[in-house]
């Protein structure tokens, strides 16, 4: 993140086998394609549940990225529960996800956290999941928040 100093940067952690992480592709891929080119950066960081999936196979990891069309940098936090989403995320108080999102401004201070789960465009996925119509507002709606901190913070 060093490097990215002068830069807006969007920092999504994710999983293959999450719901979530796979329904807010679209809206990272859009976001990655509207603002890019006004000095944001985005940044997949994918983190191994080896409890649950098995150990980290990086080939599993790449077909995810590629499944679900994500070309802006991807890394791994290889320990997440002892590493960077430990410290910026899980500890202190519960926490509802691990697909949490993060908004740093230009001099790489976190201005913004979406706290997991999903979020995507009004016309997105509406009653595909469970919740409904009235969850997946509440996602497009955060969406729509999600855009308005980055516009902020690239205005700065």
């Amino acid at each position: 993140l060093e490097d990215l100093r002068g830069q807006v940067v969007l920092v999504r952690w994710w999983t293959e086998t999450c719901p979530f992480c796979a329904s807010s592709a679209p809206a990272l891929r859009a976001i990655h394609d509207q603002y890019s080119p006004q000095g944001l950066t985005v940044i997949g960081v994918y983190h191994p549940k080896a409890d649950r999936d098995g150990p980290l196979d990086i080939a599993r990891v790449e077909r995810a990225v590629e499944a679900r069309e994500l070309d802006f940098p991807i890394t791994i936090d290889w320990d997440w529960r002892n590493g960077v989403l430990a410290d910026w995320w899980l500890t202190g108080p519960e926490r509802p996800a691990t697909s949490v999102t993060f908004l740093l401004d230009k001099s790489g201070v976190i201005q913004f956290v979406h706290p997991g789960m999903e979020y995507h465009e009004a016309d997105e996925f509406v009653g595909e999941m469970v919740g409904g119509s009235e969850v997946h507002a509440m996602c497009a709606a955060d969406m729509v928040g999600i855009r308005s901190q980055i516009e902020r913070l690239l205005a700065e």
